[in-house]
């Protein structure tokens, strides 16, 4: 795992997550999640409790992790580094600001590796408020998602 410079995720990963498998009492407690889950993630988990939750959270950190390596480390940091320059104490969830690159470079139709205008950035809100801009936007983003992670759809 890779937290990108971001202290939050590194956090949990070196800190959080272990502690909570070392103090967790499947036998007196095991509604108890310890856990804190400082770092956002994008999944509901108001009704699960304890390694149920503990089990969906890590899950799904797993599979940011597994989104963000497809686009490399020095990548991840630049566009956290454009969107934010003190993005490593910035508690939000990292995947979720480069997922958003990645659409608003789809629907203007420059190479990831192009760097966004505010120009470019100006059309996206001049147009996101028309239908078959939104239809693009969710168009893109579900066939990003199906085209990379349509072989763990179902592991949460």
């Amino acid at each position: 795992m890779c937290a990108y410079g971001n202290v939050y995720l590194a956090d949990l990963i070196q800190k959080g997550i272990p502690a909570s498998f070392r103090h967790y009492d499947e036998k007196f407690a095991p509604q108890n999640t310890i856990l804190t889950l400082d770092y956002p993630i994008f999944i509901d988990l108001i009704e699960y409790q304890g390694i149920d939750c503990i089990d969906r959270y890590v899950r799904s950190i797993v599979e940011e992790q597994r989104f963000l390596s497809k686009f490399g480390e020095d990548y991840v940091r630049k566009v956290l580094r454009d969107y934010c320059a003190d993005y490593e104490e910035l508690p939000e969830n990292i995947a979720g600001i480069v997922f958003e690159n990645v659409i608003k470079h789809l629907l203007v139709g420059k190479k990831l590796t192009d760097r966004l205008l505010e120009t470019d950035l100006q059309n996206i809100c001049e147009q996101g408020h028309q239908e078959d801009f939104m239809k693009r936007a969710t168009d893109f983003a579900e066939a990003f998602f199906q085209q990379y992670f349509a072989e763990h759809q179902n592991t949460f």
